[in-house]
């Protein structure tokens, strides 16, 4: 039998990858199945995708909506006179822009996932992602958020070069190909593809002994998760509160596999100021976390929008995130430091708007989505087209589409 793998971002990396998440590349080392006899791992549950919004038809470029700003977009027009630039689809595809608020999520997952991975010294396994909106280099995807006639289910597993580049992104984890960092004072993580749990030729006793870890909402809900003789770790733990309660020392050091319930928000920052910086700084040098949907135009400047990425994870103040997380902060700067990082990290709804990365009026620079302000509890909407409970958008792309 022949496989053959078309349409793929990332070049030969990206069609490897695609290959490894279907269980098909027979060809890693063993030391890739079982790194050593004492490798552990850590998986999550990556988050649910709302109900896709409803399809409405497209309306004509010609009937643009009106916005307000400096680069109202229908003060110049696509290059190919075919599609629609980034801030028109925003407006027209609510579907779209639940996709974007969703991946913000799995990346804003992800990076807490890598963090407390890197923290615990475990080998991250990639969950299978979801997503709303399939990408292409033609704007007819835009209708359906899939390709015409298609049969692709909403929502749909959707590959991790779906989002990232996967160049970049095995930048960090010299195990699986790349070189990895070669700078001093860079974090290296390893990882594993999705599909490494259901792979034979993982080690039995790694595919099926999961240890389920819990993410307390607070100190009092850790220890009732202890009495239980649950694992369990804080919403917003520091790099030192997660190895007391899940590292070599714990009741859990020896599980195989520890696997979080969720990862928005599980991670508050290091104490450990040195790590930080060699954590932040491989985000950053790397780029693994960026990547972009394409396209509502076949200019691709124009109908490309990068995706948001999380803000830096938080150094602790001192004294603070080393107590026992089942034992409350007690220090008021502790406490109040604690509750700014879950009213800035938290899950969602998180308020977007779309700024042009370079270029004059959008005609040859990239669109990139921004936090604009995260709220603790819903949004209200107000804007035409009306967006639902989920729509991060509403309220950035101003005032009404003409009828």
């Amino acid at each position: 039998m022949t496989v053959h793998t078309t349409f793929v971002e990332g070049g030969n990396r990206g069609k490897l990858w695609r290959f490894r998440d279907a269980g098909l590349w027979l060809l890693e080392p063993p030391s890739h199945f079982e790194p050593s006899t004492s490798a552990k791992y850590l998986a999550f549950e990556p988050p649910e995708p709302p109900a896709p919004a409803h399809l409405a038809p497209l309306i004509n470029k010609t009937r643009c909506p009106k916005y307000v700003g400096p680069h109202a977009p229908c003060a110049y027009t696509d290059k190919y006179k075919a599609g629609w630039l980034v801030p028109d689809a925003l407006a027209m595809s609510p579907r779209l822009r639940q996709h974007l608020e969703l991946v913000r999520r799995h990346i804003h997952a992800l990076r807490d996932a890598l963090a407390l991975s890197l923290s615990l010294g475990r080998v991250l396994v990639l969950p299978r992602l979801l997503c709303l909106c399939d990408r292409s280099e033609g704007p007819l995807v835009l209708q359906q958020c899939k390709y015409e006639a298609s049969e692709l289910p909403t929502p749909f597993v959707c590959p991790l070069t779906h989002i990232f580049d996967i160049v970049r992104f095995a930048s960090i984890a010299p195990d699986m190909g790349s070189a990895g960092s070669n700078l001093e004072g860079v974090a290296t993580v390893t990882f594993r593809e999705s599909s490494f749990f259901t792979n034979p030729l993982t080690p039995a006793h790694v595919r099926t002994n999961h240890t389920r870890v819990r993410v307390a909402a607070d100190a009092a809900a850790m220890q009732a998760a202890r009495e239980r003789g649950e694992a369990a770790v804080l919403l917003g733990t520091s790099d030192v509160q997660a190895l007391a309660t899940l590292g070599p020392s714990s009741a859990f050091a020896h599980a195989p596999v520890l696997r979080l319930e969720r990862a928005e928000g599980v991670f508050g920052g290091f104490v450990d100021g040195r790590q930080r910086a060699a954590f932040e700084a491989m985000i950053q040098q790397s780029s693994m976390l960026s990547g972009s949907w394409c396209c509502s135009s076949w200019y691709k400047p124009s109908g490309s929008i990068e995706y948001v990425g999380p803000h830096e994870t938080l150094a602790w103040r001192p004294g603070c995130g080393i107590t026992k997380p089942w034992e409350p902060e007690r220090s008021p700067q502790c406490v109040d430091q604690l509750q700014a990082y879950r009213r800035a990290q938290q899950a969602g709804p998180a308020k977007l708007e779309y700024v042009l990365k370079s270029g004059q009026q959008g005609k040859d620079g990239y669109y990139g989505l921004k936090a604009l302000r995260r709220l603790e509890r819903g949004l209200a909407f107000e804007t035409c087209p009306k967006g639902g409970a989920d729509d991060p958008f509403n309220g950035t792309l101003s005032t009404c589409c003409q009828s």
